[in-house]
């Protein structure tokens, strides 16, 4: 199964439109079988996201903003998709969801999950609450594929003990360095400077799965923008159930 993450940086007006044309046309380069996004707003995903992954075979599951200042997580799959539930995220004053959605892979019950965990410096306690109440939904079911903008400093992740249940594909791809950074205010002109460099997009998995491949996508500059398609890398990996 290959699956993308990517928080789509739908809240820049700069070339919105253009960025989230050029993301899609990556997206499709390889087409994954699942698709987990971020910052989805309404003028993104009707005007693009909707009528081109639909039209490439997607099955979608979304609550859409109904204004132009809300965003969204989506969860989009080429899998038989059989339920789905939004979950508000604990302690959130950023009004953050988990999209939690059933499938089915290979005749078996799967489900996939996105969220876009508290911003903000200040907010790490309640980033951790909720990336615990992430990873104890995922748990304890059928096997799960969460993938999402975390914002998740290492300290804050090492810090969260039931993160410790999941398998993070980075870790378990061998910790590739063409990985390490999906926010890099070093390279991603959206975020010119010197400034911080991250891991704050991740996949999780639950369950006995093997990572086969993982990288990135997103990093060249959008012709006539001078933009990559988003302030973010979209994080890919290949996995399969062991």
């Amino acid at each position: 199964m290959r699956v993308v993450t990517w928080n789509l940086d739908g809240l820049d007006p700069r070339h919105l439109d253009v960025r989230t044309e050029a993301a899609i046309a990556a997206l499709l380069v390889e087409p994954p079988d699942v698709i987990l996004l971020q910052e989805v707003t309404r003028r993104t995903w009707h005007a693009h996201l909707r009528p081109h992954l639909s039209h490439a075979g997607y099955a979608a599951a979304i609550v859409p903003p109904d204004d132009d200042e809300g965003y969204v997580e989506a969860v989009l799959s080429r899998l038989p998709l059989t339920g789905a539930e939004r979950h508000p995220l604990v302690e959130s004053g950023q009004s953050r969801h988990l999209m939690l959605v059933e499938a089915v892979w290979q005749g078996e019950p799967i489900r996939l999950a996105s969220a876009h965990l508290e911003s903000g410096s200040a907010a790490a306690e309640v980033r951790q609450a909720q990336a615990s109440q992430v990873a104890e939904l995922l748990l304890g079911g059928p096997p799960a594929v969460f993938g999402g903008d975390t914002n998740l400093r290492k300290a804050e992740a090492a810090a969260v003990p039931a993160l410790g249940e999941l398998v993070d594909a980075f870790e378990a791809a061998g910790r590739p360095s063409s990985a390490r950074f999906t926010w890099d205010t070093r390279r991603c002109p959206n975020v010119p400077g010197r400034g911080p460099r991250a891991r704050f997009d991740r996949l999780w998995l639950a369950g006995s799965w093997a990572v086969d491949g993982l990288g990135m996508l997103g990093q060249t500059v959008v012709p006539g923008t001078g933009l990559w398609p988003s302030d973010h890398a979209g994080l890919w990996a290949q996995i399969r159930r062991v």
